[in-house]
């Protein structure tokens, strides 16, 4: 299928398409860095990204006490799934996504620290709303839940889609002309991209409702229309319709895959203990990815299929 859709009964339904534990020997074969016998499972869960649900998830990966060497071994992982490519100006390859001590204010302004990098909202322990990641294909591997709360939620835009168009057509079409997503830390620069669209059949959701909403009141940027407010909104809401969003909560172990052109994924509040929360986050260029619209390779790099494209550059 070019274009996947579901709804949270129907993947629920597919886990065992979806969900691959892995054996004693297959994360030893991980451990030593060799995952040969792994090549069938991981073109499987390619397939599953891009033709099928959207989404896969590894059970127990292994988890090593060193974090240096448990990230070497992430991101070799990642290898083998694409191309890993950066999330920040320090071109990181792998980030870790926990609270830190970082204001909400500064968070979701994205301010600059000590050292350039910037304050990411994924420091705070705030809910985030479904939104898409700038790449193909956004790992997240599981080191330590939260003590409570901090679900992932994950949506098929696909099936969001559908639904405005089938009851607000008129809504849906706004959302296919271009937003404007600000730029963090370039000061009056901004992409101009749809939050829908299609290339050769092939359909593509990017929406960021922070990044929006950060750009307004900015010099430079367009101020968002009435209309674009309503359609927005609109789509926001029935990203939150109990059938629609399938609540996972993700283990020690677990390392979840998410097709950002396909699924929208979101995070629910969490509270900490003394062993906080700590994901680590992967974004891939995979090779069996969907054309784009030429739009967004103003963001992407490149809008070919199975291009090294996405993530965020210097």
């Amino acid at each position: 299928m070019k274009n996947p859709s579901w709804t949270r009964q129907d993947i629920q339904e597919r886990m065992g398409h979806w969900i691959h534990s892995l054996s004693p020997e297959e994360v030893d074969e991980i451990l030593q860095g060799a995952p040969s016998s792994l090549d069938r499972i991981i073109q499987t869960a390619l397939q599953e990204l891009e033709t099928k649900s959207g989404v896969f998830l590894f059970r127990n990966f292994p988890l090593i006490a060193d974090i240096e060497v448990q990230k070497s071994t992430y991101l070799h992982f990642g290898d083998c799934l694409g191309q890993p490519v950066s999330q920040d100006r320090q071109a990181s390859k792998i980030v870790d996504i926990r609270k830190t001590q970082a204001s909400f204010d500064d968070a979701v302004h994205y301010k600059a620290k000590v050292g350039g990098q910037l304050s990411r909202p994924y420091e705070t322990s705030v809910a985030f709303s479904c939104h898409a990641d700038p790449c193909d294909v956004a790992g997240l591997l599981c080191l330590q839940s939260a003590a409570e709360g901090g679900e992932t939620l994950l949506v098929s835009a696909v099936e969001a889609w559908t639904r405005l168009e089938n009851t607000q057509p008129d809504l849906a079409r706004v959302l296919c002309e271009p937003f404007p997503y600000a730029r963090p830390g370039k000061e009056g620069s901004f992409h101009a991209i749809p939050v829908f669209s299609w290339h050769d059949g092939f359909f593509k959701s990017h929406v960021v409702p922070e990044l929006i909403l950060l750009s307004q009141g900015k010099p430079g940027i367009p101020t968002l229309t009435a209309l674009q407010k309503e359609a927005l909104n609109a789509f926001v809401s029935i990203c939150r319709a109990p059938d629609l969003v399938y609540m996972l909560t993700l283990k020690p172990g677990d390392l979840l895959l998410v097709n950002n052109h396909t699924v929208l994924h979101g995070r629910n509040q969490f509270q900490d203990n003394d062993d906080p929360r700590h994901l680590l986050r992967l974004w891939l260029a995979v090779s069996n990815s969907r054309p784009l619209d030429p739009i967004h390779a103003s963001w992407f790099g490149s809008s070919e299929a199975g291009a090294r494209r996405g993530g965020y550059g210097p």
